[in-house]
């Protein structure tokens, strides 16, 4: 289901794409400033070139923003692994001690002591 959603997304979103590229087909020419060259582009080249930068840049901002909870997952990750070792330990050691409690029974008192 989840595979036919991320389909129906990039085809609604290549449709507009596609028909921008072959609608702005003309040449505009780009004047590389410390370089005495100028480079003929169609239209469509920079205006992609744009839209692909600025998807990194959003991930690459949203990525930064979410390693305080990358960290902080981290961090519980680490207590709940710390937490069931201590568990484990303390199981062993109530079943060492069950075990020599059974083995210790204090045996009833004579019968003629009274």
């Amino acid at each position: 289901m989840s595979k036919l959603i991320s389909w129906i997304v990039m085809v609604v979103l290549a449709v507009p794409i596609i028909v921008f590229c072959t609608v702005n087909g003309q040449e505009v020419a780009f004047d590389l400033f410390p370089y005495p060259d100028t480079v003929a582009l169609p239209v469509f080249v920079p205006a992609l070139v744009m839209l692909v930068f600025g998807f990194l840049l959003g991930g690459l901002v949203a990525w930064a923003r979410g390693g305080r909870v990358r960290d902080d997952r981290r961090r519980k990750t680490f207590a709940l692994q710390a937490s069931n070792r201590d568990v484990a330990v303390l199981r062993q050691k109530l079943a060492k001690y069950e075990k020599a409690e059974r083995r210790a029974t204090i045996p009833p008192p004579p019968a003629d002591a009274a």
